[in-house]
């Protein structure tokens, strides 16, 4: 199998957003849009993110799939948001995972035509729990 996608690979791409200076396109890429509420400001929603995602240990970051819920009161903690935004955090992350997934298996033009709205992509399963 292929290398999963991870929240080390999500921080990724969040930085390389912001160093680009194009926090703007978060509501356009699948998934993020939900992370990011339009009235809070990107900035600070990037940093919540972010203090989350550095709350959790370098094992769970590899494999999001080992937090447990009796994790989200640590990470929440330790990140200075609560259980509940970290448990919403982590299912959002899931979702963008599954579509990260089903982006491996498309070609460049679908992906481009997916990204500029033109495409849709496959209709998503539930991932088993």
């Amino acid at each position: 199998m292929a290398k999963d996608f991870t929240l080390d690979d999500f921080r990724r791409q969040l930085d390389q957003l912001q160093k680009m200076g194009r926090t703007d396109l978060l509501g356009r890429l699948p998934g993020l849009a939900k992370m990011v509420p339009g009235e809070e400001d990107q900035d600070l929603a990037l940093s919540r993110i972010r203090q989350m995602i550095d709350a959790v240990t370098d094992e769970e970051r590899s494999n999001p799939d080992l937090i447990t819920s009796s994790c989200l009161s640590r990470i929440a903690a330790s990140s200075g948001t609560h259980p509940q935004d970290v448990e919403k955090f982590l299912a959002q992350f899931h979702q963008v995972r599954a579509l990260m997934r089903q982006m491996a298996g498309m070609s460049f033009s679908q992906r481009l035509k997916m990204f500029f709205g033109f495409g849709k992509l496959p209709v998503q399963e539930e991932e088993p729990k």
